[in-house]
């Protein structure tokens, strides 16, 4: 099995601690090569962003899960995915 998710998190003041809240979570079956694709839906992050006039771009936190059915055994991979305002052409300078 493999789970993908995304997760951020905020400063809870009343508890005095660091609290992660997880969201858009997918899971799927490796295929006979060994890969699984999900599919990112940003569009709701994206409209967040386009509100933010201060704020060019925005980290997200990934992390990926692959457990083996056979053992149990369960290996993490974290990644980022930057949302900007702008496309990665114009960045580069592309027409």
């Amino acid at each position: 099995m493999v789970s993908r998710e995304y997760r951020q998190g905020h400063w809870d003041s009343a508890q005095h601690k660091w609290v992660i809240d997880e969201a858009d979570r997918q899971s799927g079956e490796l295929d006979h090569s060994g890969r699984a694709t999900f599919t990112l839906d940003l569009t709701p992050l994206h409209e967040e962003l386009a509100g933010d006039t201060y704020r060019r771009f925005k980290d997200l936190g990934y992390a990926a899960y692959v457990t083996d059915p056979g053992t149990g055994k369960t290996e993490q991979r974290r990644f980022q995915v930057r949302l900007s305002h702008y496309h990665a052409s114009e960045a580069a300078g592309s027409p």
